[in-house]
C-alpha cells in the first residue's frame, strides 16, 4: 500500500484545489475500489477502499489480489477482465496472447475508453 504520508499529501492537495487533482492507488487499492466500493471519487469512497484494502492485503495473498484485478479491470468501453478483452481484442483466451497483444492490453489500463480503437489489429 502507498505510504500513510503519500495518501494525506493527495488529501491536501486536491483539499486545497477544490477537486481531484492528486492520486494513484496501488494494484491492492484498485482491486479494492473495483470489488468493493461505488465508482464515485469522494472521500467517503476513499476511506472504505483503504479499509478493504487493509482487509483483502491480510486475507489474500499477492497472487490472490492480482488474479482479482485481471478479472475486474476495465479495458474497454464495456470490456472488464483481461479474458473479455483478449476475446473482445483478439479473438482468443488470455493464456494465448502474444507478447504484442499483451503489451496492447496493459497500455489501455489507464484510460480504457480512449484507447480501444487502436488495439484491434494488433497481431
Amino acid at each position: 500500500m502507498r505510504s500513510f504520508g503519500d495518501m494525506l499529501d493527495a488529501f491536501y492537495r486536491n483539499k486545497r484545489s477544490g477537486c481531484i487533482v492528486a492520486g494513484g492507488s496501488t494494484i491492492s487499492q484498485q482491486t479494492a475500489k473495483n470489488v468493493f466500493c461505488t465508482p464515485s471519487r469522494t472521500y467517503t469512497r476513499k476511506l472504505f477502499e483503504a479499509y478493504f484494502t487493509v482487509l483483502i492485503e491480510l486475507l489474500w495473498g499477492k497472487q490472490r489480489i492480482l488474479e482479482v484485478y485481471l478479472n475486474v479491470i476495465e479495458l474497454g468501453d464495456g470490456v472488464f477482465g483481461v479474458e473479455s478483452a483478449a476475446d473482445e481484442y483478439f479473438s482468443t483466451s488470455a493464456l494465448r496472447l502474444n507478447s504484442h497483444q499483451s503489451a496492447a492490453l496493459t497500455d489501455i489500463i489507464p484510460c480504457p475508453r480512449c484507447y480501444t480503437g487502436w488495439v484491434y489489429g494488433i497481431e
